[in-house]
């Protein structure tokens, strides 16, 4: 359930339920010629709406705020990198804003996955969590899949293939280059022209959205158990 597309009596009738807010963040960034600016956010989108309705919480809108991104790594365009500050400051204001919502538990579902952009996150949301006292779990969505590969995956295997599953109209495989090697194309990972499809993404993000969904519920019994007397 979508948080903007909700109304008052709905959020709240939803949050007494399951107080759990769902935030999906995303970076503007290059991902290969075949693949959309907004890659990260499209599937980290698609996972928290995904998870929300799985477990009967709330889904907020994406945030495209990524640090860390391909622009200063390897001078990609088409890239929006933003500071370590303002992503720091964005992420306190929102865990803080939920938390005085009424939200006992965050789960912040981060689809870049950039060590730096990472640490940002936990430095600006950590301390709004713990001064609210509610949960909070920030993760990419690549620490919820079982595979050695994923974690490395730039615009190649799976997230092409993740991408051909939640939008199959935003991945074109044709605009893979063959004059240039796959790290001159922003492509980290096994060519996904030779590897990706819609069917091995379709099965990546039932097994991220199925270990997110029981990690949530999880940390809300233990917020239930903390607060109740």
């Amino acid at each position: 359930m979508k948080y903007e597309r909700l109304r008052p009596d709905e959020i709240e009738a939803i949050r007494a339920k399951v107080p759990v807010a769902v935030l999906p963040w995303g970076a503007l960034e290059w991902h290969g010629y075949h693949a959309a600016i907004g890659l990260d956010g499209l599937k980290a989108a698609a996972f928290a709406d995904a998870v929300a309705d799985r477990i009967g919480a709330i889904s907020l809108p994406t945030l495209y705020c990524g640090h860390g991104t391909m622009k200063p790594q390897a001078g990609f365009g088409h890239t929006i990198e933003i500071s370590a500050a303002t992503l720091e400051s964005l992420a306190h204001e929102y865990v803080a804003q939920l938390a005085e919502e009424g939200f006992a538990v965050v789960v912040i579902i981060s689809g870049h996955g950039n060590p730096d952009h990472l640490a940002a996150l936990e430095r600006g949301a950590r301390p709004a969590a713990d001064a609210a006292g509610i949960s909070l779990w920030i993760l990419p969505d690549n620490a919820a899949i079982d595979d050695e590969e994923y974690p490395f995956d730039h615009a190649a295997k799976w997230e092409t293939s993740v991408l051909c599953h939640v939008d199959p109209d935003l991945v074109d495989l044709t605009k893979v280059r063959s004059d240039l090697d796959l790290e001159a194309q922003g492509i980290l990972g096994l060519n996904p022209v030779e590897t990706a499809s819609r069917e091995m993404g379709a099965a990546a993000f039932d097994e991220i959205v199925a270990t997110i969904a029981d990690r949530a519920l999880k940390l809300l019994g233990q917020e239930s158990q903390r607060t109740d007397p």
